[in-house]
């Protein structure tokens, strides 16, 4: 599977080149172009945003599981002026404070970054992914996009719970053990007490 890194790496290759042709309209819509046609054959949930932090794509696997329209216009990389953080109510409420957070730190300092949150599907449940995001520049180093791969890591996520609440359990039940013990040394304690006592009457 790409990397995000060999993407990023990709498509800023053909950045020099075009920048040089000297038709930065035409550059940029093939690259748009490319970038799209790229990430929608990853097997993954990826997408890209403008330098200013405005979700501006998304992929395929992506768009159908947040339940877009076919025509919406994050299927094809159409910029309509969102705000950085416009798709934070995709997101479970739990979830939005850190995700802000996370994301306007990448904003703030040009850094990669990566976090983990639950994501609602066309059917309005969550899913828990993993998102790393990487910073697209030309080669002047002036940001183009913000490039993102967002991994499905639910079953992961069930199985630590899973072994949170063992681990919770097996606590528990040392716990009850450890009462038992204690109690069992108090009827010990209570029987040699009271054998004692009826060996002195006797």
């Amino acid at each position: 599977m790409l990397s995000l890194l060999s993407i990023c790496g990709f498509v800023g290759c053909m950045m020099p080149a075009m920048a040089s042709a000297g038709h930065e309209s035409e550059s940029k819509h093939l690259l748009e172009a490319q970038l799209r046609a790229t990430l929608n054959v990853i097997p993954a949930y990826t997408w890209y945003a403008a330098p200013s932090g405005a979700l501006t794509f998304v992929n395929e696997r992506h768009a159908d599981y947040l339940g877009l329209p076919k025509d919406h216009p994050l299927r094809f990389g159409i910029d309509v002026g969102a705000e950085w953080d416009s798709h934070i109510p995709l997101l479970h409420p739990d979830d939005h404070a850190e995700m802000r957070r996370a994301w306007s730190h990448c904003l703030r300092t040009g850094r990669p970054g990566k976090v983990s949150f639950r994501a609602r599907n066309a059917e309005g449940g969550y899913r828990w992914f993993l998102s790393r995001v990487e910073p697209l520049r030309a080669s002047d180093g002036t940001l183009l996009y913000w490039m993102g791969v967002t991994l499905d890591i639910e079953e992961r996520k069930q199985a630590e719970e899973k072994l949170r609440r063992s681990e919770t359990y097996l606590i528990e039940a040392l716990a009850d053990v450890t009462k038992s013990e204690d109690r069992l040394r108090l009827v010990i304690d209570l029987f040699r007490h009271v054998s004692v006592f009826a060996g002195c009457e006797a």
